[in-house]
This record gives C-alpha cells, sequence and structure tokens, in this order.
C-alpha cells in the first residue's frame, strides 16, 4: 500500500506515468519500484522513485516548490 500525502493543495498523483487521483491518497501497488509523479498548476512537477514493500506501507510526504 502506498499513501501519497503532500502539505499543500491537493496536487495530481501519476504511478509509472499513468493518472491515479488527487491528492490524500491512497493505493494498492505491486512490490517493488515505482515512479511516483506530483503535479499542480504553479508548481514544480516532482518525481520519486520509490520501493514498496511486499508487506507494510510506503508513505510519501512531499511539498511541491513553486514554479
Amino acid at each position: 500500500k502506498v499513501t501519497v500525502n503532500p502539505a499543500e493543495p491537493p496536487a495530481t498523483v501519476k504511478v509509472d506515468g499513468k493518472a491515479r487521483g488527487p491528492t490524500p491518497l491512497s493505493l494498492e501497488l505491486n512490490a517493488g519500484k515505482h515512479t511516483v509523479t506530483l503535479e499542480r498548476s504553479g508548481s514544480k512537477k516532482l518525481v520519486k522513485q520509490i520501493q514498496v514493500p511486499l508487506a507494510g506501507t510506503f508513505t510519501l510526504n512531499a511539498d511541491l516548490e513553486p514554479q
């Protein structure tokens, strides 16, 4: 399970290039490496490589910088 929590207003979450919805967001993903992208109008895009464990939860807390 992956949880994405930005401290700012909602951002769009993409996982491995596919739009998955706005933050805050919890997703069930296969274990292994994934690319998470956060985008919001007026902010710099954030791209993170994450490693999802076989069991448990991966939480991504991220702030987007203004453009």
